[in-house]
């Protein structure tokens, strides 16, 4: 979360989606001891550094470029109307169940109660994931469930 509210990456959380991933590498012994690592430390600039790997571009879809500049309110409309069109669609589902769950800023001034974010509801987020769950069940499913249903009690 930043200034402008929960940032683009943690919502979409696709590698291919991003213009470039750091890697950061532990080389580690048998008792799980770190024998050597990279910091991954990077202050910016436009200079790539080792464990920086540029993504090939053209790999967002419509609705994560939308997302990714910032324009939240165009990008649900445009992921509800893709889930419309195709109801079995498990990656717009998986965004839009992590988009009511952690909506997408504050609509207040200086405020940084998420509970107040735009998009949160969390009864969407669940039904998005039960969704997920008849069409492609699994333990991260699962999971998301458990997280969801804990923060509507």
């Amino acid at each position: 979360m930043d200034p402008l509210g929960v940032e683009p990456g943690s919502l979409v959380m696709r590698p291919e989606a991003f213009d470039r991933l750091l890697v950061s590498v532990h080389a580690l012994d048998e008792a799980g001891q770190v024998l050597s690592s990279s910091a991954g430390l990077h202050f910016g600039g436009e200079k790539p550094v080792p464990g920086e790997i540029p993504v090939q571009a053209g790999l967002r879809t419509e609705a994560e470029e939308v997302l990714f500049q910032r324009k939240y309110n165009e990008a649900v409309e445009l992921l509800e109307r893709q889930l419309a069109e195709n109801p079995e669609d498990v990656d717009t589902l998986w965004l839009l169940a992590r988009i009511y769950y952690a909506g997408t800023y504050d609509q207040r001034e200086n405020a940084w109660d998420h509970r107040q974010f735009a998009h949160r509801n969390l009864q969407k987020s669940l039904e998005l994931l039960q969704r997920i769950q008849e069409l492609k069940p699994g333990p991260e499913v699962e999971e998301a469930l458990r997280t969801v249903r804990s923060a509507v009690r």
